[in-house]
């Protein structure tokens, strides 16, 4: 997930290895939304898993997924990793974890 959501950030050319994607390579863009969408139907089951416990876990799915279609025509409302970010937080609570 880590790795799919820097490369939609960040796309290396030559001369400068942490350069901004400007989303004008369709293959990366398309590879990168490829590996999104493998991951939101691995979420799909675990939000299933989650939900079978505890409703409030619904959504995320959906989130991902229409975040992962607003990537397809760049619009950065609420991203793959936002979506990933706040379910990754609501676990963590849930189960009285604390960071460190």
């Amino acid at each position: 997930m880590r790795v799919a959501c820097t490369a939609w950030q960040v796309r290396p050319d030559p001369g400068t290895p942490l350069a901004a994607n400007d989303h004008l390579d369709p293959g990366w863009d398309g590879r990168v939304l490829a590996e999104l969408a493998q991951i939101a139907d691995v979420l799909d089951e675990v939000e299933a898993a989650l939900v079978a416990v505890l409703a409030r876990f619904a959504g995320y799915g959906d989130r991902f997924r229409a975040a992962l279609d607003a990537g397809r025509i760049t619009d950065p409302r609420d991203s793959c990793h936002q979506v990933w970010f706040e379910l990754h937080e609501d676990l963590i609570a849930t189960l009285g974890i604390t960071r460190h």
